[in-house]
């Protein structure tokens, strides 16, 4: 008996795949987008809303239309520290930055991943097991 499939629109890919109900949940436990809430309906989860949030953020503070490149994001355990870094290192205060703070590491990471492949600076990966902060810095252009 074949099981029923479900359409999930993978909007990283930009076209609907057809899944069965199994492959769904690996995918969507997988990509960390979706979560079953109380009444047994997926949702988006933390990841996504942070993900908005960070994105509406960068609209606000670009000009015309976003720039990426423009903008740093990285993940840390300890914000202060982190920035005071930055400044260190680049000898300048940022005046345009925020931070979000999610519930592990590998919601962070997915969230550092997803802007990472927009095309924003960062490293990438170097992050410990107990980072929860996602911070995004504009480091160029207007207002930097």
């Amino acid at each position: 008996m074949l099981k029923k499939s479900f359409v999930l629109d993978a909007r990283c890919q930009n076209r609907c795949v057809s899944l069965t109900k199994a492959a769904f949940v690996a995918y969507a436990q997988r990509a960390l987008l979706w979560i079953v809430n109380g009444n047994g309906m997926w949702t988006f989860s933390k990841v996504k809303r942070t993900i908005k949030r960070m994105r509406r953020f960068v609209r606000e503070h670009s000009l015309l239309y976003v720039e990426w490149d423009n903008w740093y994001v990285g993940v840390t355990n300890d914000l202060e520290k982190r920035l005071a870094a930055h400044r260190r290192r680049c000898g300048k205060d940022f005046k345009v930055q925020a931070y979000f703070e999610l519930s592990d590491a590998r919601q962070a990471a997915a969230v550092e991943k997803h802007f990472l492949d927009k095309g924003m600076q960062g490293a990438g990966g170097g992050w410990a097991r107990d980072s929860v902060y996602v911070y995004v810095l504009k480091v160029s252009g207007p207002y930097a």
